[in-house]
């Protein structure tokens, strides 16, 4: 075969190309960001990223569940205590008004008590907050009924003060578990 021959000179040209090709893919591979060969100038290669590896947050679920709990707790409160000057009226219907005020903040502090995510832990207190919570409401359900009536609503005051105290000792308890240092009463 000749120099000239049509079959080497192709065949040339076939190894020159797989050479050329072999030298972009180990250049890529060594990180070189472009390769040029007889051929021209290959597209510019990159690596991929490095990876960070994943990073976990500790959730202090105690602190999220006390800040969350104490709004609850704090706008509750503020419902209530607006409503104590109605509630200590002289007038019937506005007493029963204020009480039955409180009584649906109660039931808004109970709903949002329950959605919230309390420590393993502090579960059962939380549970004894929602347990009280409910005794004074009903509590105050009944008195709100006999305000038109001092001696029953005398009688009945005297079962509101132990649910109240109940729930404050409870409310207490779960602020203490949940590093609050508040004591409500």
């Amino acid at each position: 075969m000749s120099k000239n021959h049509p079959t080497t000179s192709r065949h040339s040209r076939v190894v020159a190309v797989v050479l050329a090709g072999l030298v972009v893919l180990v250049l890529g591979a060594c990180g070189t960001t472009a390769a040029t060969s007889h051929l021209g100038t290959v597209a510019p290669t990159t690596l991929p990223p490095t990876t960070q590896p994943p990073t976990t947050t500790t959730i202090d679920l105690s602190a999220v569940a006390g800040t969350q709990y104490v709004a609850a707790f704090n706008k509750m409160n503020t419902a209530y205590n607006a409503q104590v000057p109605a509630q200590n009226g002289t007038d019937p219907g506005a007493a029963t008004a204020a009480i039955n005020a409180e009584i649906r903040a109660q039931e808004a502090f109970d709903s949002t008590v329950q959605g919230i995510t309390f420590p393993t832990s502090d579960e059962a207190d939380a549970q004894a907050v929602l347990t009280a919570d409910a005794a004074l409401e009903s509590a105050e359900g009944t008195l709100s009924v006999n305000t038109d009536n001092v001696d029953n609503y005398n009688s009945v005051f005297d079962t509101v003060t132990p649910a109240r105290n109940a729930f404050n000792a409870a409310n207490t308890a779960l602020g203490n578990d949940l590093g609050l240092g508040f004591s409500a009463s």
